[in-house]
């Protein structure tokens, strides 16, 4: 047999044998996957696999160049990913540079370098703004129209029955494919979204950054009729001068549940989250989880919902609709912010927007010196000074802060940054 012929027949019968050890694991994949979906309490992911050809030009060499050229674009079915791979529209939409901010703030906006630390431009901008600072209705009504055109908080921020369907699928933000809700899944879900006739007058909105230490702020976080908190924070009486005692929504992510929690399922993590919940005066509060942003804690957040009601709490956990976010994503990204993802703080005051006239929001503050220069610890229940929040390579809180201004400014939200019992003269 010549030798073009054999190193031919070897060729093949190598891709052959890669080809079937490629389906082996494949299906092995598969297997495994059914077993633990059988073995869990809530329902099967919806899997789709694409296979690339393996090396599709072995068999046509003269073909690798078309190969190597050709590629699918679209291969994710991720939405949001989809909306980051579309052309930068930054240096062309108008209100990417804001009117009236100094250039240097501007800058920030589409500066790949963190800001560590706030430009004297920033806070001189806060002093003037601090002075002259009132809500304007017609401002806040303006954005709230816009925002309900084209995110629909009122009816999407909250995943519910009317929704969705039993069996219906939802996708991810930030991951490709979809979940199904299985009807165990579906049934626990409110049959409305409690938003949909609701408008606060005022709402607080209460970061956690280590800025609200000694900041005077409980009082005035109290006095809102909606308050809003992040990631189960400590709301005892060590803290209550400062961040207040009220909640009515408190967020919990996953890492949150993971480090904090463990293996809540168990009796002994539930009775722990009971105290907790318990000791830090979380009262009636709905318990929010977005499940559906990526896989990695899909089902721990999904049993999350389900075992919070053995602990004879009056807590409810609400699941986020992952859509909304892609909207929100958009929304913003159409105005200059273009981020991987965004913070939960930055989110949770885009949606509170539909539902509060007055959004004042206190502990933002994403970097790592207060106003008057001294160190400020990320978190005000942690002792250690920063923990990377403002290096985090799925935010740019610095960004984001940036817009806060902007709103701000405009008199469509309250920036709380200093002292509650500062007065503007002082």
């Amino acid at each position: 047999m010549p030798n073009h012929r054999k190193r031919s027949v070897s060729l093949s019968g190598t891709l052959q044998v890669r080809r079937n050890s490629c389906m082996a694991y494949v299906f092995s994949t598969c297997l495994i996957l059914t077993f633990y979906n059988w073995l869990t309490m809530d329902g099967p992911y919806t899997i789709t696999i694409r296979l690339r050809p393996l090396m599709p030009w072995a068999a046509h060499p003269g073909r690798r160049l078309q190969y190597l050229l050709t590629d699918d674009f679209n291969r994710s079915s991720n939405i949001a990913e989809k909306l980051h791979q579309e052309p930068s529209i930054t240096t062309t939409f108008p209100d990417t540079y804001i009117a009236g901010f100094p250039e240097e703030i501007d800058a920030i906006l589409i500066n790949n370098t963190r800001q560590l630390k706030p430009a004297q431009e920033i806070l001189s901008l806060l002093d003037t703004i601090d002075n002259n600072w009132a809500f304007r209705p017609e401002a806040t009504e303006r954005l709230r129209l816009q925002l309900e055109e084209k995110v629909d908080t009122v009816n999407t921020f909250i995943l519910h029955k009317n929704s969705t369907t039993s069996n219906g699928t939802i996708g991810f933000t930030s991951a490709p494919g979809v979940y199904k809700l299985t009807p165990s899944v579906y049934s626990r879900q409110p049959m409305d979204t409690p938003f949909q006739f609701k408008q606060y007058k005022t709402c607080s909105i209460v970061g956690s950054s280590g800025i609200l230490q000694g900041s005077n702020c409980g009082e005035s976080i109290n006095s809102a009729d909606f308050v809003i908190r992040f990631n189960m924070p400590a709301v005892t009486d060590e803290f209550k001068d400062d961040v207040g005692i009220r909640t009515h929504l408190v967020t919990c992510n996953g890492d949150t549940l993971h480090y904090k929690f463990k293996d809540i399922r168990s009796t002994h993590w539930l009775r722990f989250f009971r105290n907790y919940v318990v000791d830090n005066k979380y009262g009636k509060s709905l318990i929010f989880t977005a499940p559906f942003n990526t896989r990695y804690h899909l089902q721990r957040l999904i049993w999350f919902q389900s075992v919070v009601p053995k602990s004879r709490l009056p807590n409810r956990v609400v699941l986020n609709d992952s859509q909304h976010k892609v909207k929100a994503f958009k929304f913003w990204r159409e105005r200059g912010l273009t981020e991987k993802s965004f913070s939960s703080g930055f989110y949770m005051i885009t949606s509170a927007l539909s539902f509060c006239e007055e959004v004042t929001v206190y502990g933002f503050w994403p970097f790592r010196k207060d106003r008057n220069g001294r160190e400020v610890n990320y978190h005000y229940s942690h002792g250690e000074e920063h923990d990377g929040g403002i290096e985090n390579e799925w935010h740019r809180m610095d960004r984001e802060f940036v817009k806060l201004v902007e709103l701000y400014k405009d008199g469509v939200i309250k920036l709380v940054t200093r002292s509650c019992n500062q007065t503007t003269d002082s």
